[in-house]
């Protein structure tokens, strides 16, 4: 019963937050993240901290660097970012189809400092893919893995509902990472 009003409660929130909302939400989480990082150096930022289980961090997920969660995030932005495309033009909406939700979010291994640059360049991406469109109720939708059905306004309030919820495994790695 709990799962069933949380997913209400989040479609909910998804299907009324404006499209301006949901942009300030993508840009607040994109500069937090990138505060978070700026506190750490190369090392620091590529050991792998375990953390627990959490909303929305799952056991495959809790051994990672800070650059592997802004890996993982990168990833999803960039798939959320091609949904709100495709369901707004039509186009590539087979290619949704093939992307694995559990498989296709991990990142490598090896990854490093340039996860920084790459992770704030696929949040602009995204604002920039939706600012194209003014707005985003889209008759087309594809299904959230969670959450069900999701149009373009939806998967645009997901970008950064999906970096918040993160954030708290973000600040327990770079917490841990700065005290070695």
């Amino acid at each position: 019963m709990k799962k069933i009003i949380v997913k209400q409660v989040v479609r909910s929130r998804l299907a009324w937050q404006s499209v301006t909302s949901a942009s300030a939400e993508a840009e607040k989480w994109r500069d937090a993240y990138l505060k978070l990082g700026e506190a750490l150096n190369a090392n620091q930022g590529t050991e792998s901290i375990t953390v627990p289980e959490m909303l929305g961090v799952d056991a495959e997920m809790t051994n990672w660097s800070f650059y592997q969660l802004l890996a993982h995030n990168t990833i999803v932005n960039q798939a959320m970012t091609r949904n709100v495309k495709a369901l707004m033009t039509g186009e590539g909406l087979e290619a949704l189809k093939k992307f694995n939700p559990k498989t296709d979010v991990l990142p490598e291994v090896s990854v490093g400092e340039e996860q920084m640059a790459l992770f704030a360049e696929s949040v602009q991406n995204h604002l920039d893919t939706v600012a194209q469109f003014g707005h985003l109720k889209s008759q087309l939708r594809n299904d959230h893995p969670v959450f069900g059905s999701f149009d373009a306004h939806m998967w645009h309030g997901m970008f950064g509902f999906h970096l918040k919820v993160h954030f708290k495994q973000a600040e327990m790695i770079v917490e841990k990472a700065l005290k070695g």
